[in-house]
């Protein structure tokens, strides 16, 4: 029995590198369902496969309430989430965003609005990012922030440039980190005493009650449980302990009058 041999065909190395291209062009998440944002989960960036350009691209996130950048959000809104990218040196952009909360886990709920946007789950968080790198480089999602408690969250987006549509050669990638802390007029437990100022806050080591010391302090979570309670009049409290979130904190002054705040622990 006669064997017939086949030819062996070669693609030149310029074809495998555009069928690679084409396999990853509609997003990290889509393509290879990995996080490319630089978060505490991710596995790097953009800039894993793209490299070269002369200058990183511009990368704006913006939280939009009703048009109006914001830095913080009430619990369980809708808000626009935001993602700009520019650089005329690139001819398309694409991106990629999560938004974590203190345990690195999904904070709210993305819906994709614009064209070539989409929203995908990724080990149960879920990420924005492009269809298809387009030219006008503007990326908008509808974000429902998290029910109250929930505390600081952090968007984490990585922007792309890309300067040809047939080559990575000449990309380049930015990074962004937005901020948002939970509104103080969240629904924690409501007290009638006074206002008190503390500081810093949100605080994340010791919490300071201005210029005078306070006795009997409590600590209130936002489900109305005391998590945290000094007898002795003190000036400041230690909050390391507590989980991130959204607390209420109650103290009596020296003449036995109570006053309260509400705090972020970071």
């Amino acid at each position: 029995m006669k064997r017939i041999l086949l030819p062996l065909l070669l693609l030149p190395s310029s074809v495998a590198l555009i069928v690679g291209l084409s396999s990853s062009s509609n997003g990290a998440g889509a393509s290879q369902s990995a996080d490319r944002t630089g978060s505490p989960v991710s596995s790097g960036t953009c800039a894993n496969c793209h490299s070269g350009g002369s200058s990183v691209p511009g990368l704006s996130v913006q939280l939009l309430d009703n048009g109006n950048p914001v830095t913080s959000y009430q619990p369980d809104k809708d808000y626009t989430l935001k993602v700009t990218v520019s650089g005329s040196e690139y001819q398309r952009f694409g991106f990629q965003a999560v938004a974590l909360d203190a345990a690195d886990e999904q904070a709210g709920s993305l819906t994709a609005v614009s064209s070539g946007t989409r929203v995908l789950t990724l080990a149960g968080r879920q990420y924005g990012e492009h269809t298809n790198p387009v030219a006008g480089g503007v990326f908008e999602m509808t974000w429902k922030a998290p029910a109250s408690g929930k505390g600081t969250v952090k968007v984490f987006t990585a922007g792309l440039g890309a300067k040809s549509p047939s080559s990575s050669d000449g990309d380049r990638t930015a990074t962004n980190l937005l901020t948002l802390n939970e509104s103080a007029g969240s629904n924690v437990s409501n007290s009638s005493a006074p206002a008190m100022l503390v500081y810093p806050n949100p605080a994340e080591n010791l919490l300071f009650f201005g210029s005078e010391k306070l006795k009997d302090v409590t600590v209130t979570s936002v489900d109305g449980r005391v998590v945290m309670a000094h007898r002795a009049a003190t000036d400041k409290i230690t909050v390391s302990a507590l989980p991130a979130g959204l607390y209420l904190i109650q103290g009596s002054r020296a003449d036995g009058s109570r006053v309260s705040a509400r705090f972020f622990r970071s």
